[in-house]
């Protein structure tokens, strides 16, 4: 299995999870109406966090969290629709 999404009207809707060849989850993404809106987390192929980003309307949209490979925070950033805020 390489991906698993649920369509609506011929539209991306809910959960939509992507896989790595070896089965890991690569990307979790939440699309409502066709557009990312909500958390999307991306994982090694280990299954190790890598980024935690969350969007609104296909825009980033508030706090975004980007991890090493060895689990601890490398950044943390501030989005507003779309555009980076903050220190």
């Amino acid at each position: 299995v390489s991906a698993e999404e649920t369509y609506k009207n011929g539209e991306l809707e809910g959960k939509q999870r992507l896989f790595h060849s070896n089965g890991q989850v690569y990307r979790e993404t939440e699309v409502h109406d066709g557009m990312v809106s909500g958390p999307q987390r991306t994982y090694s192929a280990e299954g190790k966090l890598l980024t935690e980003e969350n969007y609104l309307h296909d825009e980033k949209h508030g706090r975004c969290r980007y991890f090493r490979p060895d689990g601890t925070l490398e950044r943390e950033e501030s989005w507003r629709t779309g555009e980076q805020y903050g220190p």
